[in-house]
């Protein structure tokens, strides 16, 4: 079943999102999965990470990957928020 992970990062938003951009290309090369789609948005209160996966099963092993939690500490982001819906349709 595809589902969507949302991610809520809370904290300065401006310096939340240059520590996004320098933890990003770690995140991709190490990933165990990628999503189909991910989107990453300012917000009041910090930013907001949107992932659509294939699978739940694919979306632990993204998050289960201890590079993942490394990239995000050495790049000192904390750990998200992390909400995970059941997608109804993704696409037009």
């Amino acid at each position: 079943m595809t589902i969507m992970a949302t991610y809520t990062v809370r904290g300065d938003t401006e310096d939340l999102l240059a520590r996004y951009d320098r933890a990003l290309p770690r995140i991709i090369e190490t990933a165990a999965a990628k999503p189909l789609s991910h989107v990453c948005l300012p917000a009041s209160s910090g930013i907001r990470i949107l992932d659509v996966w294939e699978s739940e099963t694919q979306l632990q092993d993204f998050a289960s990957n201890p590079q993942f939690g490394m990239a995000l500490r050495e790049h000192g982001l904390p750990e998200p928020e992390v909400e995970v819906s059941a997608v109804h349709r993704f696409a037009w």
